[in-house]
């Protein structure tokens, strides 16, 4: 009768640990991240981190994944745009109709913040490519087709990692 409680009991921990280990999300562990890197005092808004990925990314035997780098990049902040408010140029975006709501820069470490107003918010960061032609960038949408959101709550900070990606392989 012992063995089958021990048998049991090992196979609930198991589920119990499974999910644990499920619910940490790689995204979810990078804006854990965030918050370690870029400390803020900012009482409501956005607190994140810039990372620049490129090259190739697919997993390789014997070889452990390349991180990206901290990058300093303009970012630009609108009220939550839907893909139908936007121009998309491939990967890049330009004239959206959404109201923009402010800007801000990420420092040598990629870390930025910006004191918003409770509400939704899109996020972009601005590339110049090599003519000093500026677009839009973001590589996340959600299941309503809204770029790059993030909500902001009253008196809480809310964190994100952008990871500009464009010139990666996966």
């Amino acid at each position: 009768m012992k063995q089958y409680q021990i048998i049991i009991i090992s196979i609930a921990i198991s589920f119990v640990v499974f999910g644990l280990l499920s619910a940490c999300k790689k995204e979810n562990l990078q804006n854990i991240s965030t918050h370690q890197a870029c400390k803020s005092n900012i009482k409501q808004g956005i607190v994140g981190q810039v990372i620049w990925k490129e090259g190739n990314l697919r997993p390789q035997k014997n070889k452990p994944m390349k991180e990206g780098l901290p990058i300093e990049r303009k970012i630009l902040i609108y009220k939550l745009t839907h893909i139908k408010q936007i121009t998309q140029i491939g990967r890049f975006y330009e004239n959206p109709t959404s109201v923009f709501v402010g800007a801000t820069q990420s420092n040598e470490k990629g870390c930025f913040e910006m004191d918003l107003e409770v509400g939704q918010y899109s996020i972009f960061v601005e590339e110049v490519n090599e003519k000093g032609i500026k677009k839009l960038y973001a590589n996340s949408l959600d299941t309503e087709n809204n770029i790059f959101k993030i909500e902001i709550t009253r008196n809480k900070q809310s964190y994100t990692t952008i990871i500009v990606d464009y010139k990666a392989r996966y």
